[in-house]
């Protein structure tokens, strides 16, 4: 048969606030007690779940409740640690872990996801690590980062920026990319790297003879000329110009030009550069 259950709620309250349910353990001069969830282990089916549900709201500009999960204070020591595992097996694959927002209302937007580390006065700030494991007899998980589809505006962008630094002598962070080593002594290689522009299906009004440098609009001539590369010219009545082989640029058109161009209908560039020095 079935085990009965508990049921443990307050009442409704018709014009006012409902109560609230708290459960503790009490301080301690050694070591608080702890507070445990546990379910039963299943003999003939899934594993019973432990779900943690914030109320709805229906109100007006009023938010749903939040959900805090916090790990313990420390005076002096170490903060406690927030640990999130799924479920082991023995023969079968492990349980997965999903984290995601769902989809935004009519007129809203979805949820963002936030990671990171804490400020600090006086040490270095935490670490983010994520890894897939290593695999014996298999190929271990691969790493994808890939973003949502967009039908109104620019695709959205994906960005790696090494950390800045205010230190005297101090040398920026770096971005390092670097494809799998292949240990193997018997006919291996290490992995590619490879970079490549988007894609473009454009087809019509594709402006090929014109470039958007920063909302100015600039001839193929110029910037193709300035790829090539150019002298500054002495400045004449404070107007500078650049000598781009025999094809003289505005400063000012050239800085657009170096920032960056975008043309319809062309696939993505791939753009090295320098850092700036002043």
């Amino acid at each position: 048969g079935i085990s009965g259950a508990i049921d443990v709620y307050t009442g409704i309250a018709l014009a006012g606030d409902s109560g609230g349910i708290k459960l503790e353990t009490g301080d301690a001069s050694s070591v608080a007690g702890s507070f445990v969830v546990d379910v039963g282990v299943s003999l003939g089916g899934i594993g019973g779940a432990v779900l943690i549900t914030a109320g709805e709201s229906q109100a007006l500009d009023s938010a749903g409740g939040k959900v805090n999960i916090s790990a313990g204070y420390s005076v002096e020591s170490t903060g406690g640690p927030l640990i999130l595992t799924s479920g082991n097996s023995y023969q079968a694959d492990s349980g997965m872990i999903s984290m995601s927002t769902p989809s935004g209302g009519l007129n809203g937007d979805s949820g963002d996801i936030v990671i990171g580390t804490g400020d600090t006065i006086n040490g270095d700030s935490g670490d983010i690590q994520v890894a897939t494991g290593a695999a014996t007899g298999g190929q271990a998980g691969s790493f994808i980062l890939s973003l949502g589809s967009s039908d109104t505006g620019d695709g959205a962008p994906l960005a790696f920026t090494g950390g800045l630094t205010s230190a005297d002598y101090g040398v920026g962070g770096a971005v390092s990319i670097t494809a799998g080593m292949s240990t193997s002594t018997t006919g291996s290689r290490g992995g590619a790297v490879s970079l490549a522009g988007g894609a473009s299906y454009g087809a019509a009004e594709c402006q090929l003879e014109q470039y958007d440098c920063g909302g100015m609009v600039v001839g193929a001539d110029a910037y193709y000329a300035v790829q090539l590369g150019c002298d500054k010219d002495c400045a004449f009545y404070g107007l500078a110009t650049f000598n781009c082989g025999g094809v003289v640029i505005e400063e000012s058109m050239y800085n657009m030009i170096v920032a960056g161009c975008v043309q319809r209908c062309h696939g993505g560039d791939v753009l090295l550069a320098g850092g700036e020095a002043s």
